[in-house]
């Protein structure tokens, strides 16, 4: 220690409470960036959470595609379409 005790421990808190500050501003740093990612990842949860609505909608009309197909292909058989003697199987 130097001559005055009191000024050599006023200068080490000094000095560790500019690298509290730093290290406060660090935290802040992070802690934002982690609030970023949050929202990413909420906003991708949210995309997520509206796939299965557009896949089921998407389900629902290839079955309704596939439905008129199939009654129309029951139609041209019924009617006995030429198809269904000159077309191979």
């Amino acid at each position: 220690m130097g001559l005055n005790p009191v000024a050599d421990v006023l200068k080490r808190s000094d000095k560790v409470l500019k690298n509290a500050e730093v290290a406060l501003s660090n935290v802040d740093t992070t802690l934002g960036t982690v609030g970023g990612t949050l929202t990413n990842v909420d906003g991708t949860l949210t995309g997520v959470d509206e796939k299965p609505a557009t896949v089921d909608a998407t389900l629902a009309e290839t079955k309704q595609v596939l439905g008129e197909v199939q009654a129309l292909l029951a139609k041209a058989r019924r009617q006995g379409s030429p198809c269904s003697t000159r077309c191979p199987r």
